[in-house]
């Protein structure tokens, strides 16, 4: 028979046993996290190789997640840039398929700057048709024009961030030997014979444009701007370029889509795109200026056009307006 004293002395040596490989276990593998702790945010698709996901509406935004570029561009100007070797400064100008007025406006005005010898030119950006009279819109004017690329994205005012990093890769991947690019709305004027001046004094490493400084900005939770606690926890927003009109090198462009790769997406484009891409990307922070976007048409004079004694006038705000 086995005795109660052999059977104490085994459970005793059993305990030890399972006690010293539980501490050899939680040495080698190190403490136990959730799944959800562990797992890193989803890595955008540009940067994955995997197939993108272009939500449709704001509900449907990765909150936590980095953006996919949309990389599709169903109509495309594929050598828009090629086709003019001596180029120097690339637009891509952010539109609507139905605002044929502004871009008409716009042709006919800074658009034209090639014509007039700046090695300028520009580009209108727009996203998919919503309906049969769009699509007849951009079929006829692409094949007037040439100077309109849809991209593959559903036109949205909570969506632009798509729009801004699927234009930012169209002129990454279209004109990559252009040194300088805007990223501008279809209703400002910008006077194309002062920036071409000021280019020998533009910095490589920073952005033209009106910036609101780190802090003067608080975040909003209801209203208009209003984001939740789970997109932006912090009380205020880091310094961002407003949208209106930004210039900068295109070697920007390659590290500002690097930096979506990582970066949870924020349906404000200016902030996400021009403040918080800009901070990740390691020190490259709006400076240089701080321009005025608020002059009116009506404030604008022929004589003063390429003649500004001061960047201010780089360009003018609200110039187009439309019904």
């Amino acid at each position: 028979k086995i005795s109660l004293k052999y059977c104490i002395v085994c459970c005793i040596v059993l305990s030890t046993l399972v006690f010293v490989w539980g501490i050899m276990q939680s040495r080698s593998v190190g403490p136990r996290r959730s799944a959800a702790a562990s797992r890193p945010p989803r890595e955008g698709s540009h940067c994955s190789g995997r197939q993108p996901f272009i939500p449709r509406t704001r509900e449907e935004l990765p909150i936590g997640h980095a953006p996919d570029v949309p990389n599709y561009f169903p109509v495309d100007e594929a050598d828009f840039c090629n086709s003019s070797p001596d180029l120097k400064i690339i637009a891509y100008v952010i539109s609507t398929i139905a605002a044929t007025e502004k871009r008409n406006v716009t042709r006919q005005t800074w658009g034209s700057a090639y014509k007039c010898g700046i090695n300028m030119k520009l580009v209108f950006m727009v996203g998919n048709p919503k309906d049969e009279n769009e699509e007849k819109i951009l079929k006829t004017e692409s094949g007037l024009y040439h100077d309109i690329v849809q991209g593959n994205y559903t036109e949205d005012y909570h969506l632009v961030t798509y729009k801004i990093l699927s234009s930012m890769h169209w002129v990454s991947s279209r004109c990559p030997s252009v040194p300088w690019v805007i990223r501008a709305d279809d209703d400002i004027l910008v006077d194309p014979f002062l920036l071409n001046h000021r280019l020998t004094k533009a910095s490589k490493e920073g952005f033209s444009c009106y910036v609101w400084p780190r802090g003067s900005n608080p975040v909003g939770r209801v209203g208009k701007w209003a984001v939740t606690r789970q997109e932006w926890k912090e009380r205020t927003w880091p310094t961002f370029c407003a949208g209106a009109f930004v210039f900068h090198h295109h070697q920007l462009l390659h590290r500002l889509l690097e930096a979506s790769c990582s970066a949870p997406v924020l349906w404000l484009e200016d902030v996400y795109v021009f403040g918080i891409l800009a901070e990740e990307a390691g020190g490259v922070n709006p400076k240089l200026s701080v321009l005025n976007p608020h002059h009116k048409k009506d404030g604008i004079k022929t004589k003063d056009i390429g003649r500004g004694g001061s960047i201010n006038q780089l360009f003018y705000g609200n110039f187009v307006r439309t019904p």
